[in-house]
């Protein structure tokens, strides 16, 4: 589509996530504390994943970027809670969904691999 997706370290040592196109060049996409994000995959309708760090739980918090907004996915994605943690959006297909990593801690705590499908409209 003719979108790049990545990241790019500041002065500051912080990786910002950023969206490429010969028309706008690179756009940074935020993040979700300003701590700074990695990016992992962007799909041909333009939507943005990856992880942003975060000071709370397991130090990781996966995001959805679109339409100039970012997502903490733990927020908008149905089954999330205080028993899960969506820590890294790693992949997206064009219809968005997500492969994700989601760390559950009941009963013990482990980390799984996760298709999510977003509540979030395009």
């Amino acid at each position: 589509n003719g979108m790049v997706a990545g990241e790019a370290a500041g002065y500051d040592g912080i990786t910002e996530g950023f969206v490429w196109t010969a028309e706008t060049g690179m756009v940074s996409i935020g993040s979700l504390n300003g701590r700074g994000c990695e990016v992992r995959d962007i799909n041909n309708p333009g939507q943005v994943v990856g992880w942003s760090w975060s000071d709370g739980r397991f130090g990781q918090v996966a995001f959805l970027w679109q339409n100039d907004q970012m997502f903490d996915l733990n927020e908008i994605t149905y089954g999330s809670g205080s028993k899960n943690w969506i820590q890294i959006a790693s992949g997206i297909n064009d219809v968005g969904h997500i492969a994700a990593l989601v760390h559950v801690t009941k009963p013990t705590s482990q980390s799984h691999g996760a298709l999510l499908v977003p509540n979030v409209n395009r």
